[in-house]
């Protein structure tokens, strides 16, 4: 081969790999995606493409995502561990659309997607940011509808987009929408009102800057394309759902409750519309130097909280005099003792037949330096609790380790080494007899309808940690202490002061019982205080109001029963349990899909029950549904975004 030759090989194969490597470079029509829903409308079958790429503390979390078909049925669903931090990922699209794929976020990867032949259309998640920009000054295309008031919201995100600029198409009026960027909390952000037309009308939304972006739409379709061509109405086709009962008890269902409250704050319309709810659960916080002050503070709320019905409680040990995270840095010294005792000394006071675990910090693996700091102080505080005369015939047990997050981490520095389950398994290895229970918050850090089922996985994954009775129940008693749709102060007004509170609640519920694992949930907080928005008890201006959510528990509450039966649902979008008490059987289900949805149930028997009823809760209020027995099989509608059940008496 001569030289001259060579050189040209050597030029051709540098060329296209430059030109490889460009291609690949170059953004894909949808990308660096962290919490988003799009719909795409294929115009002939075509291919799916999912990259992703590590974003933050991907080494350590898993993330998933799911590709829906136009019926609503799950096409496609992919787990991405920590070993997955970067990948590729194909789905075919064979029928029209709309297909649906959902990033939750925030995810700990950034997604591209691309589906060649195909309109694209994002729907942003709502305060939460969805997307990073890498070109300054991208434009993006909406559209409103006759006599909409719509209205663009956004929150600067941390070095994020600035503002939001907006341009009317038909006649080129412009507005902009500049955003804070003075440090605000998860409820707070900015709005434009865009002005009233009487026609339709598209605008060009550019985004100012790089970064973060975090913006929407209220009063109009919330959906965004990249070219004013692919804009278009989304519609559904309603759902079809099979649901097949079982015969034998599958375990039992948890107690559901709240967090700690001071009842002297609320009046005494409030306290009776929580008692209600009847809380059987209740997770709580003890001070150490509080109660070192006043060994007997409280009492008065703990027997208030007994007779409203709590049963059960954990509680986690801390400090009111430090501050963020370090209040629940704790260690062995007398003064934290001294508290502890006189926590004891409550609890033997107030026996009430319940269990009362106590956890002796407060998401020990997102604050303490490291895991054998924090072995140390447990094993030694553990054993001056299991030696404490009368605590244990008083039903004080020891939760472990109460941990923030449990098959995923916190979000800190080292995450890989802070998993709670990790922590978990050491803690019962390394301290047999002394666990009696595990503990853990979750946090939906996903903050998506259709990712719920994270519920189930998570607590699947703490009874294999702890093994099973032959009964399937958990040899250890497993605990959700605290769980709200976020962290912190992180949550929005959407997620908490409208029914998507209940949705979430229902389905967090019905995740987290149906396979007769869990022995406890609890909702976190009860009632606002200043750095969270998100108790059942809203707190503005001087006025307690309860929240959403409430009417949620309520539903929930009238049908709950003691025994979980084995219940095949062939949905996606549909979450269902079914549970008995020996007497009465009830089927909890919530519809989380803006779509309607057909459910059908065999069973002559069930159809010829004359106590069957089916009550349905919207946004709306109450209803009783109707529904049709035809050739032994029952069949009735629900509407979008519904919580229903099915309850009927046991033949005598």
């Amino acid at each position: 081969m001569n030289k001259r030759y060579l050189k040209l090989l050597q030029l051709y194969l540098a060329t296209l790999l430059a030109c490889s490597q460009l291609a690949y470079a170059s953004p894909l029509p949808w990308s660096n995606l962290r919490a988003a829903q799009l719909f795409i409308f294929p115009a002939t079958a075509t291919t799916l493409q999912i990259d992703w790429r590590a974003a933050w503390l991907a080494d350590a979390n898993q993330d998933r995502f799911f590709v829906l078909d136009a019926q609503g049925q799950l096409l496609d669903e992919q787990t991405l561990d920590a070993g997955n931090a970067n990948g590729s990922h194909t789905t075919s699209l064979t029928g029209q659309g709309p297909y649906q794929v959902v990033i939750p976020g925030y995810s700990f990867r950034n997604f591209r997607l691309a589906a060649p032949q195909s309109a694209i259309l994002l729907q942003p998640s709502k305060v939460h940011f969805s997307l990073t920009a890498e070109q300054r000054n991208s434009e993006l295309y909406f559209q409103t509808k006759a006599g909409e008031q719509a209205i663009l919201g956004g929150k600067y995100q941390d070095k994020g987009i600035s503002a939001y600029r907006l341009r009317r198409l038909s006649d080129g009026k412009q507005l902009q929408l500049p955003l804070s960027q003075t440090p605000q909390r998860g409820f707070q952000f900015d709005r434009l009102t865009l002005p009233l037309s009487q026609q339709k009308e598209i605008w060009q939304l550019t985004l100012n800057g790089t970064g973060k972006a975090s913006f929407w739409l209220d009063g109009t379709a919330n959906l965004f394309a990249q070219s004013p061509g692919d804009l278009r109405d989304v519609s559904f086709a309603t759902g079809q759902v099979s649901l097949t009962l079982g015969t034998h008890a599958s375990g039992k269902t948890p107690k559901l409750g709240f967090y700690d409250f001071n009842a002297s704050q609320l009046p005494r319309a409030m306290l009776q519309s929580l008692a209600a709810l009847k809380p059987r659960f209740l997770g709580a916080y003890s001070f150490y130097d509080a109660l070192n002050r006043d060994p007997f503070r409280q009492d008065d709320n703990m027997q208030t909280l007994q007779r409203m019905g709590m049963e059960d409680s954990v509680t986690l040990l801390a400090g009111t005099g430090m501050r963020g995270a370090q209040r629940g840095v704790l260690d062995t010294r007398e003064d934290v003792k001294r508290g502890l005792t006189a926590w004891l000394n409550m609890r033997i006071r107030l026996q009430n037949g319940g269990l009362h675990y106590i956890s002796f910090a407060d998401e020990p693996n997102r604050i303490y330096p490291d895991y054998a700091s924090y072995a140390q102080y447990f094993r030694k505080m553990a054993q001056y609790v299991r030696s404490y005369p009368g605590a244990y015939e008083a039903g004080v047990r020891i939760a472990a380790p109460a941990s923030a997050n449990f098959v995923n981490t916190p979000f800190s520095d080292g995450a890989a080494q802070r998993k709670g389950i990790d922590w978990a398994r050491q803690l019962l290895a390394d301290n047999p007899g002394l666990v009696d229970a595990i503990a853990w918050h979750e946090w939906d850090h996903a903050k998506d309808l259709l990712a719920t089922r994270w519920y189930r996985y998570s607590v699947q994954q703490a009874a294999q940690l702890v093994g099973s009775h032959p009964d399937g129940s958990a040899l250890l008693p497993l605990y959700i202490d605290q769980t709200n749709i976020g962290s912190g102060n992180s949550t929005s007004p959407y997620q908490q002061d409208t029914f998507y509170a209940g949705l979430w609640w229902t389905s967090v519920v019905i995740n987290s019982a149906m396979d007769g694992k869990l022995s406890g949930l609890a909702w976190f907080l009860t009632v606002d205080d200043d750095n969270h928005h998100k108790g059942i008890v809203g707190f503005d201006n001087g006025q307690f109001t309860l929240r959403p959510v409430a009417r949620a528990m309520a539903f929930i509450n009238r049908f709950w029963k003691p025994i979980t039966l084995p219940l095949q649902n062939s949905a996606f979008e549909v979450d269902a349990m079914a549970m008995t008490d020996n007497r009465s059987i009830s089927i909890l289900a919530v519809n989380k899909a803006t779509r309607m949805q057909h459910i059908t149930l065999p069973g002559k028997s069930l159809c010829a029950n004359t106590s069957l009823s089916l009550t349905i809760l919207t946004v709306e209020g109450e209803t009783s549904g109707p529904f049709v027995c035809r050739q032994g099989q029952l069949s009735f509608t629900v509407p979008p975004q519904s919580l229903f059940a099915l309850h009927w008496n046991n033949a005598p």
